[in-house]
C-alpha cells in the first residue's frame, strides 16, 4: 500500500531512540519546542541551532518540522514580542506551519551522536567514552503497597533506573514498616501517639546526578505520606553513557600543526588555532564537539595528547601549556555540524522502516565566525 505520512511524535521518538532524553543535563530543554505530537510531517529540515535564518529556511522549503541541535526555549520567555529574536523565531515557525524539536546534550552524548560523528569525521578508530561517565546515586524508599506503582512509575519516568540501553530498571522487596505519628503530624495511615504498622516496599533505583533533583521531586510528590522514608546513596560506579567526550587514536601519528590543519579540512573549518609546540607528536585525541574546554584535564588523565573543541578559554590555554597538553579550537559550529548529515540518514532510514513517507533536507548555516 501507499507509505503513510509520520508525525512530530513519530520522528521525535526515533530521535529520542538515538538520544534518550534520559542523557539530557538537568538544566536541559530537549524534544518538543513547538507544535504538537500528532502533527503530520512530510518533510523534516534539520539544522544545528534554531536561528531565524533557519526558521526562514524551514518555511521556504516548506518543511512541515525544524529539528535543531540547539534548543530555542532554554531560557524562559516573558512575552511574545515580536521585535525580539526568540519572539520573531517563534511567530516565523508558527505562521508557517512548522513545528520544532531539539535534541541538545542526550544528542551530545548519544552513541551515534555528535562525539561519534565527529570522531568519525577527524578518522579516529579505537574511540571510546571519555571521562568516567556521571556520578551515580541509588534512591531507596518505602511505599506503601496500595501506592507501590505510581511511585514506581514517577520515578522511572523522572529518568531514574537507566542503565546502560535498559531503562525503568529497579528492584523492590516486600516487608513491614512500623512508625509512631507525633503531635503536630498529619498521618497519612495511622493515629498521633499509637504504634502503626503497614505493608510496605522498598524499592530502590539507580540515578544519574543531574538527574537526582527532578527524581526526588517526583517521588515526593508520588508518594503519599506526608514525610517519606527516602535515603540517598552515593555510588562508587558510574553511568558510562554520560560521558561528554570521546577519545581515539590517529591511524597514524602526527604533528600537532599539521593535525590542526587536518581537522580544518576534515570538518570544513572555517579557521583553527591550536595551542602547544606545533611540532609535537599526537598520537591519541580527544573530542568534544562545542564548548568542551572543561574536559581537557580529563582528556590529559586519559592518556590523549590533544583534545579537539571549540570555545577555548584563554586561561584554560594557558593552563593546559603548563601541563604540556596540546589543544586544538576548532570553533564551536564546526564541530558540531559533524553530526548533521549522519542524523539525516539515519531519520529518513528509520522513517521508512516504520512505514513513513518522510522527506529529510539538511541546513547548513554559515558559521557567525569570519576570519581574517
Amino acid at each position: 500500500g501507499a507509505l503513510a505520512g509520520a508525525t512530530t511524535g513519530d520522528i521525535l521518538d526515533l530521535v529520542e531512540r538515538l538520544a534518550p532524553p534520559s542523557l539530557a543535563e538537568e538544566w536541559d530543554r530537549c524534544g518538543l519546542q513547538i507544535g504538537e505530537r500528532r502533527s503530520p510531517v512530510s518533510k523534516l529540515l534539520i539544522a544545528l541551532s534554531p536561528t531565524l535564518r533557519a526558521a526562514e529556511e524551514a518555511v521556504k522549503r516548506k518543511a512541515d518540522l525544524l529539528l535543531t541541535h540547539h534548543p530555542l526555549l532554554l531560557a524562559p520567555i516573558q512575552a511574545l514580542d515580536f521585535s525580539k529574536t526568540t519572539a520573531k523565531i517563534i511567530g516565523t515557525l508558527v505562521r508557517g506551519g512548522v513545528g520544532h524539536i531539539c535534541a541538545h546534550t542526550n544528542l551530545d552524548k548519544a552513541d551515534g551522536g555528535v562525539n561519534d560523528c565527529l570522531a568519525a569525521q577527524l578518522g579516529l578508530v579505537d574511540v571510546e567514552p571519555l571521562g568516567p561517565g556521571e556520578p551515580l546515586k541509588k534512591i531507596v524508599v518505602t511505599i506503601p503497597s496500595d501506592h507501590f506503582e505510581v511511585v514506581r512509575v514517577a520515578l522511572k519516568e523522572a529518568g531514574a533506573g537507566s542503565i546502560g540501553p535498559y531503562k525503568g530498571c529497579s528492584f523492590a522487596v516486600f516487608g513491614d514498616g512500623y512508625f509512631t505519628p507525633l503531635e503536630g503530624s498529619d498521618a497519612f495511615i495511622g493515629e498521633v501517639g499509637r504504634e502503626a504498622s503497614v505493608k510496605e516496599v522498598r524499592l530502590e533505583a539507580v540515578v544519574t546526578l543531574s538527574r537526582l533533583d527532578g527524581a526526588m521531586r517526583a517521588l515526593i510528590s508520588a508518594h503519599p505520606y506526608e514525610r517519606p522514608a527516602v535515603d540517598v546513596y552515593e555510588l562508587l560506579n558510574r553511568d558510562e553513557r554520560g560521558a561528554m567526550g570521546r577519545v581515539g587514536s590517529l591511524k597514524e601519528a602526527a604533528s600537532l600543526a599539521s593535525l590542526a590543519a587536518d581537522v580544518k579540512r576534515r570538518i570544513k573549518a572555517p579557521g583553527v588555532r591550536y595551542v602547544g609546540d606545533g611540532a609535537k607528536t599526537i598520537k591519541r585525541v580527544a573530542v568534544c564537539g562545542g564548548s568542551g574546554g572543561d574536559l581537557w584535564r580529563e582528556a590529559l588523565r586519559s592518556g590523549a595528547d590533544a583534545l579537539v573543541t571549540g570555545d577555548l578559554k584563554y586561561h584554560t590555554a594557558l593552563d593546559a601549556v603548563e601541563e604540556g597538553f596540546a589543544l586544538i579550537d576548532a570553533g564551536h559550529h564546526s564541530t558540531e555540524a559533524s553530526v548533521l548529515e549522519p542524523l539525516a540518514k539515519f531519520l529518513a532510514a528509520e522513517s521508512a522502516k516504520i512505514g513513513a513517507d518522510l522527506e529529510v533536507d539538511v541546513f547548513f548555516e554559515q558559521d557567525p565566525f569570519e576570519f581574517i
